[in-house]
C-alpha cells in the first residue's frame, strides 16, 4: 500500500524541527569555535596570517588575480576583526566602554575599511568604469555620514582609520581553566574568559614567605606550549589602551575634525569637476589634510591622549601618500621612484627579489590605492 501524502500541518512540523536542529547545531558550532578562538590565540593567529600571504601569492595567477587577491585580503582582514571581537567580549577589561550605537557605527565603519577595495574592484568588473565610480562615491557618502554623527552627535572625538584597529594580542591576560561540573566523568575542562579582573591583581603570582621570591601562581598558568619565564603582568597594556576615554572635540578642533573627515567627498567632487589630470583636485586634498591638522594643534599638546596623539602622528605620515597621488605620481614621482628601485636592485645583493615585483605591481598598485581614503 502507498503512503498517503504528509498533510500541509505535518510538513510544517517537520520543517519547523528541521530549522530547529539546524538552529542548534548552529549555536554549538558557534560556541565552539569562540571557546577555540579564545584558548588558542596564537593558533588563531597563524591561521589569519596564513590567508593574507595567500592574497599576495594568488595577485597575477588568473586574469582576475588582483579581484581574487582583494577578495582573499578583505577575508582576512573580516576574519582577524571576528576574532578580535570575540576576544574583546571574552574580557571586560578588553570591552570599549561606549554606548551601543557608538559600538555599532564603529563596526560598520571598520568592516567598510576592510572591504571597499574588493567592491571598487569588482564594481568596474561587472558594470564598468562609471560602475566603479558610482560604487566609490556610495560608500565615501557613507563613510563620511557615519563618521559626522559618530562626532557630532555622539561625540566620540578624533577617530582612526579603520576605527576599531586590530587587537594586541601579544599582552592577552592568560586563559584560565576550571573544572566544569562533570569534569570527573569526561575529563572536559571549560574556560572561564579572561578572569583577572582589576580587583584581583595579587592573585597573579605567589611571594614566598622565607625567601620573598615571587612566582607565578598555578591559576594563572597558561598551556604548557605558551608557557614562559616571565611573571604575568599586574596590569595589562591592552587594557590600558582601551581603556583611554574619547576626548570631545569642541570649537577650532571640532571644525578640524569635521574638515578631514569631509576630504573624501571634496576630493571626489573636485575630481568630478576638474578631472585626473588638473593639479587643482590634489591641492584641495593635501590642503583640506594640511589646514585640519594645524587646527587640531592646539588641543594635541594638552587636552589629547596618547591614543589620540597616535593618530594625528598617524595622518601627519600619511601626506607623503600624496607623493603616490595623481598628477603628482604621473609628472613627478613615477620617474624617481622607478629610478631608485632600480638603482637599488643593481646595487644592493638580492634586493632583486624585492624591487623587481615592486616595478611590476607599481602602476596597479597605483591606479587602485591612490585615491582610497580608507586606511
Amino acid at each position: 500500500m502507498s503512503s498517503s501524502p504528509l498533510t500541509t500541518q505535518e510538513q510544517a512540523c517537520i520543517s519547523m524541527k528541521f530549522l530547529s536542529k539546524m538552529s542548534l547545531r548552529y549555536q554549538e558550532t558557534c560556541a565552539w569555535y569562540r571557546k577555540w578562538v579564545v584558548e588558542n590565540p596564537d593558533v588563531v593567529s597563524q591561521v589569519e596570517k596564513t590567508f593574507r600571504v595567500l592574497s599576495y601569492c594568488i595577485t597575477g595567477f588568473t586574469d582576475n588575480g588582483q579581484i581574487l587577491s582583494e577578495f582573499v585580503y578583505a577575508l582576512s582582514n573580516l576574519l582577524v576583526f571576528f576574532n578580535d571581537s570575540i576576544l574583546r567580549r571574552a574580557s571586560a577589561s578588553l570591552s570599549p566602554k561606549i554606548s551601543l550605537s557608538q559600538d555599532r557605527l564603529r563596526r560598520w565603519l571598520t568592516i567598510l575599511d576592510h572591504v571597499e577595495v574588493f567592491f571598487e574592484l569588482a564594481s568596474k568588473q561587472v558594470w564598468g568604469e562609471t560602475g566603479k565610480w558610482i560604487v566609490i562615491a556610495a560608500i565615501q557618502l557613507l563613510r563620511t555620514i557615519f563618521r559626522l554623527v559618530l562626532l557630532c552627535r555622539l561625540k566620540s572625538g578624533i577617530q582612526s582609520s579603520p576605527p576599531i584597529p586590530n587587537l594586541n594580542r601579544k599582552n592577552l591576560p592568560p586563559v584560565q581553566r576550571e573544572p566544569s561540573a562533570d569534569a570527573e566523568v569526561d575529563g572536559d575542562l571549560t574556560m572561564a574568559p579572561f578572569p583577572l579582573g582589576p580587583d584581583q591583581p595579587q592573585s597573579l603570582t605567589f611571594e614566598g614567605r622565607r625567601s620573598g621570591r615571587v612566582v607565578r601562581s598555578l591559576h594563572a598558568t597558561p598551556d604548557i606550549g605558551l608557557r614562559t619565564w616571565k611573571l604575568p603582568q599586574t596590569e595589562q597594556p591592552s587594557r590600558i589602551e582601551e581603556d583611554l576615554g574619547m576626548t570631545e572635540l569642541a570649537g577650532i578642533s571640532l571644525m578640524g575634525e569635521t574638515l578631514y573627515i569631509s576630504r573624501p567627498l571634496i576630493h571626489l567632487s573636485s575630481l568630478f569637476v576638474w578631472g585626473w589630470s588638473s593639479w587643482k583636485p590634489w591641492l584641495l586634498s593635501i590642503a583640506a589634510d594640511t589646514i585640519s591638522l594645524k587646527m587640531m594643534q592646539r588641543d594635541e599638546k594638552s587636552k589629547l591622549n596618547s591614543k589620540e596623539k597616535s593618530e594625528l602622528h598617524n595622518r601627519k605620515m600619511m601626506l607623503l601618500f600624496y607623493l603616490l597621488r595623481s598628477p603628482c605620481y604621473n609628472t613627478v614621482t613615477r620617474t624617481r621612484l622607478k629610478s631608485l628601485l632600480q638603482s637599488v636592485g643593481g646595487t644592493v645583493p638580492g634586493a632583486r627579489l624585492l624591487t623587481k615585483p615592486i616595478l611590476e605591481y607599481l602602476p596597479v598598485w597605483q591606479k587602485i590605492y591612490s585615491y582610497n581614503w580608507g586606511n
